[in-house]
């Protein structure tokens, strides 16, 4: 199975060889490194050129013009071999293990096409732990996404695709919807497509909070409008194509939910509200809503009888134990 990793960057002059030599550094290697270069006006070029212009383990990519973070994405995948596809973003970093387990994922699971880890976020200026990011959950995505406003992955660089899903992700014409915040319109689109995702429950990856990443928050309002925007056309373009009717989404959301094998109380309010802003009538809205709860209460029961069985079971082979201990006395 073969692997690519692809490295979006624009002016991460200071961050960017961190970023490369993660990726070359790890235990399981990279079949194929593309670092795609957005058009960036600082002094990237030539450290890319200098650090890595002769490794022929890594493939410049420079774009003639800035199109945004989705388009570096785009021209990535349009030109990866590998089987399956590791994100990275040029300001963040590998852990030495990422691949070792994500190619392990993939190889035991082979009807997975998606699969994240979660990720330590830091502040660059005062080394502060932000904690985990990412969720365990999975299922089928396709209702929530459409009807319920919620998608469902994690940040760019903890997301990981089998190329096959990619090239049905990929083309997409309004690239300059996703100049930033590309994670949506994989996570999401990859849900419109029925991908299987799989959270792999492992910190595998370092992402950098900096003065740089995070400046669409100084313009929250209009960054907020303009993502509705770009979701709704998004939404729109996928279920055009697909055929999809949106409408009737709102009457299997029930049965959606119910492919969650350990959904958390959050998404299930996440259901319940796709649920009542639909147009079903008021009782097959009580209807499906009783369906989520008793599924819900379900898992909640389940997994306490296991932790239970574990408890019961660990107290078991702990007065074995005892027993020997007294017996080598004896």
């Amino acid at each position: 199975m073969k692997t690519t990793c692809i490295i979006d960057t624009y002016n991460q002059e200071r961050f960017i060889c961190e970023a490369i030599d993660s990726a070359l550094s790890q235990e399981v290697l990279f079949d194929e490194i593309l670092v795609v270069d957005d058009a960036s006006t600082d002094g990237s070029r030539e450290v890319l050129n200098d650090r890595y212009g002769s490794n022929p383990n890594v493939k410049l990519i420079y774009r003639p013009v800035n199109g945004g973070q989705l388009a570096c994405i785009q021209t990535g995948v349009l030109e990866a071999t590998g089987d399956i596809c590791c994100f990275l973003d040029g300001d963040d970093c590998f852990h030495e293990q990422y691949l070792q387990h994500v190619l392990e994922h993939y190889q035991s699971n082979p009807d997975s096409t998606c699969a994240y880890v979660t990720c330590k976020a830091f502040d660059q200026m005062a080394r502060r732990t932000f904690g985990k990011r990412g969720t365990q959950v999975t299922g089928i995505t396709v209702g929530i996404t459409l009807r319920g406003n919620t998608f469902v992955g994690a940040p760019t660089s903890c997301l990981s695709y089998r190329t096959d899903l990619l090239r049905e992700i990929f083309p997409y014409p309004f690239l300059d919807d996703w100049i930033i915040r590309a994670d949506d319109y994989l996570n999401g689109v990859s849900s419109i497509l029925g991908a299987k995702k799989t959270f792999i429950d492992r910190e595998l990856v370092h992402y950098r909070w900096h003065d740089q990443n995070n400046s669409w928050t100084m313009y929250k309002s209009l960054a907020s409008y303009r993502r509705r925007l770009s979701l709704n056309r998004l939404r729109f373009y996928f279920a055009q194509n697909l055929t999809l009717d949106t409408e009737s989404l709102n009457n299997e959301l029930h049965r959606e939910f119910a492919t969650w094998a350990n959904p958390s109380w959050q998404l299930l309010s996440w259901y319940l509200k796709a649920i009542f802003n639909g147009n079903q009538s008021f009782l097959r809205k009580i209807a499906q809503s009783a369906s989520l709860l008793r599924h819900k209460l379900a898992t909640v029961i389940k997994r306490g009888s296991h932790q239970a069985e574990s408890l019961k079971h660990g107290k078991l082979l702990s007065s074995y134990g005892q027993c020997e201990d007294i017996d080598k006395k004896i």
